[in-house]
């Protein structure tokens, strides 16, 4: 599987939790890239701060993931 970060479980760290609350404090929203197996981790970010404005950008991209292929512009694929 092909991933854009080191830890998948990042969305549960705590300490990285307590640095989310601060957006709601400085008036900041969120923007969220996330593959299908994080999905659920998402939705309980999301319920644990209903105040955060969280704007989802390629939400479950499974194409990143359950292939070794990427669009690319015209709808051609990129071989990995």
């Amino acid at each position: 599987m092909k991933s854009y970060v080191r830890r998948p479980d990042l969305l549960n760290d705590k300490q990285w939790r307590r640095g989310f609350r601060l957006l709601r404090e400085f008036g900041f929203s969120f923007d969220l890239q996330l593959y299908p197996s994080q999905m659920s981790d998402a939705a309980d970010l999301a319920q644990a701060h209903p105040e955060t404005l969280i704007i989802l950008d390629h939400a479950g991209d499974a194409s990143r993931t359950e292939t070794k292929k990427e669009p690319v512009l015209g709808g051609k694929e990129c071989e990995h």
